[in-house]
C-alpha cells in the first residue's frame, strides 16, 4: 500500500529565544540612547578662550562693547551704602508650583467661558514663548531686529566681544524676589567682566555701566530703584560664560542652565587689565 504522505516537516521550526529578543532589544535601546548623547554632548561643545595677544585697558574694555552693542548710556557708579546687602530670594518651589497651578486652571475655565479671547490669549502665550527660545543669546553676527531683542542677547554679546579679546565674561541672572511675581514681571540677565577686587563692568541692556563695588551692592542698588525688585536666581544667578560652537539658542540655554553651580562672587576670576 502507497505511504501516506506526511505533514510533519522534517526540520523542526526553532522556537523564538526570548532571551535573545530582550537582549538584543536592549541593546538596540541602548545604542539609540548613546547616539542621542553623544549628539547632546556635540551639540554643547564649547570653544576654549583664545591666547590673550594684548592686555588691554579698562577705557578698551568698554570701548569694544560701545563699539559692537547699541550702547546708549555709559556710566561709572559706585555704592551709596559701602555695606549695603542684597535682600535674598527663596526658590519656593511650592509656592511657584501653586501659583502655576491656578493659572493652568484659569485658563482652562476661560476656555469655556470666553473661548475666543483665551485661545487667542494662549495662542500669543506660545507664540512669544518660541520666539524667546528660538532668538535666546544672538550672537554679534546675528542680525536681529530692535523691536525683539532682549536682555540675554546684550548680556551674551557682550561676554561674545570680551571672549574675541580673550577676557572671561560671566551672565549675572535675577529674578523677582516675590515668587508671586515670577510669571509676570520679567527675568533679567546682564554680562558682566570682573576687572578688579571690587570693579566690574556691568551691561544692563543699552546701559555699560563701570562699577566699583560688590556685586551684592549693585543688585541691592538695583533693588531700591526697581518697581519689581529683583535678586540672584538660585544656582544659576551667576554663570560662567561658555562660548558655544553651534549658534543653536537653545545650546546657549542649555549652557546658562548648567554653568552656574559652583559659582559666587568669590570665585569669579579678575581679568587682567593694563594701566
Amino acid at each position: 500500500m502507497r505511504k501516506r504522505p506526511s505533514h510533519r516537516l522534517d526540520t523542526p521550526t526553532p522556537h523564538m529565544n526570548r532571551r535573545s529578543f530582550v537582549t538584543n532589544s536592549l541593546l538596540f535601546y541602548m545604542a539609540g540612547f548613546s547616539t542621542a548623547a553623544i549628539g547632546a554632548m556635540k551639540a554643547l561643545e564649547t570653544t576654549p578662550l583664545p591666547e590673550k595677544e594684548k592686555v588691554l585697558r579698562l577705557q578698551e574694555l568698554c570701548k569694544v562693547i560701545q563699539d559692537q552693542l547699541d550702547i546708549t548710556t555709559v556710566q561709572q557708579r559706585q555704592p551709596v551704602c559701602a555695606r549695603a546687602r542684597a535682600q535674598e530670594c527663596q526658590m519656593e518651589l511650592a509656592s511657584m508650583t501653586k501659583d502655576a497651578s491656578y493659572r493652568v486652571i484659569e485658563a482652562l475655565g476661560g476656555l469655556f467661558s470666553r473661548p475666543t479671547e483665551q485661545t487667542h490669549e494662549i495662542s500669543n502665550n506660545v507664540s512669544s514663548a518660541m520666539r524667546w527660545t528660538e532668538t535666546y543669546g544672538t550672537s554679534t553676527n546675528c542680525i536681529i531686529d530692535t523691536e525683539t531683542i532682549d536682555c540675554n542677547d546684550y548680556g551674551h554679546r557682550a561676554c561674545e566681544v570680551w571672549y574675541k579679546h580673550a577676557y572671561q565674561g560671566y551672565l549675572l541672572n535675577t529674578w523677582p524676589i516675590d515668587a508671586s511675581e515670577r510669571f509676570d514681571a520679567d527675568w533679567h540677565q546682564m554680562g558682566i567682566l570682573r576687572t578688579g577686587e571690587d570693579q566690574y563692568i556691568i551691561v544692563d541692556k543699552q546701559t555699560l555701566i563701570v562699577w566699583n563695588g560688590k556685586l551684592e551692592s549693585f543688585i541691592k542698588e538695583k533693588q531700591d530703584r526697581e518697581e519689581t525688585p529683583r535678586s540672584f536666581i538660585p544656582m544659576v544667578g551667576i554663570v560662567k560664560y561658555a562660548h558655544a560652537k553651534h549658534e543653536w539658542p537653545l545650546v546657549k540655554l542649555a549652557l546658562t542652565v548648567t554653568g552656574g553651580e559652583g559659582i559666587d562672587e568669590d570665585t569669579i576670576e579678575i581679568q587682567p587689565i593694563a594701566e
